[in-house]
């Protein structure tokens, strides 16, 4: 009995959907430890392009810049009329500490902001081909 209502919220689960609005950044770790430097980190994938940079401007003090840009407009495998369209830029800056330890071991501590927006286009088979529209800032 256990089983049944366990396949049914997970069927439940896989029949329900949304368009996603926030679609999370790689996490930025430069591990920064002396004056002068710097780190470049650049990502493409299915969550767009992401570019972090990280400069250490003192012994101890470091700057973060990180950036996010998707723009994706797909069909679907199985029905060429359901379309699926995904935008989303995000920048965020940062200001903060940083510090060896040990020889192993680095401390970072990092305050900042950013600002992204998010829009969502999505067309689903369950939803009598109802266009679903999602858009945010964050």
């Amino acid at each position: 009995m256990k089983t049944k209502y366990c396949f049914i919220l997970i069927l439940a689960a896989f029949l329900n959907s949304c368009a996603p609005i926030y679609i999370p950044n790689n996490i930025n770790t430069p591990l920064l430890s002396k004056k002068n430097e710097a780190t470049i980190n650049l990502g493409f994938g299915q969550n767009g392009v992401d570019c972090q940079l990280s400069y250490a401007v003192s012994e101890n003090i470091g700057l973060l810049l990180n950036g996010s840009y998707l723009s994706d407009e797909s069909n679907s495998n199985f029905n060429k009329d359901i379309t699926y369209q995904e935008h989303q830029k995000y920048i965020e800056a940062a200001i903060g500490s940083f510090g060896e330890l040990s020889k192993n071991i680095v401390l970072e501590a990092y305050f900042g902001g950013g600002y992204g927006n998010s829009s969502s286009v999505n067309t689903y088979l369950l939803s009598d081909s109802k266009k679903i529209y999602g858009e945010g800032d964050y």
